[in-house]
């Protein structure tokens, strides 16, 4: 191990791991999770939840519930 400066990572894992700024996510991980802004949902789970206003409901429950109130409720 060789001695790091404050902050450093390890040069045997900078292949994997590069040196992250505050808050940012290894790059690794971003083509499945990307950075997200406060309150969004990580992209790989937008088809099947999407970003909701509050009190929505998420998409993959509509079909369901569809059903039930499409005919009484106006869209």
């Amino acid at each position: 191990m060789e001695k790091l400066r404050a902050g450093e990572t390890p040069r045997w894992r900078n292949s994997t791991v590069e040196k992250l700024r505050v808050g940012e996510t290894p790059r690794w991980r971003n083509s499945t999770v990307e950075k997200l802004r406060v309150g969004e949902t990580p992209c790989w789970r937008n088809s099947v939840l999407e970003k909701r206003r509050v009190g929505e409901t998420p998409r993959w429950r509509y079909s369901a519930l569809e059903k039930l109130h499409a005919r009484e409720t106006p869209r």
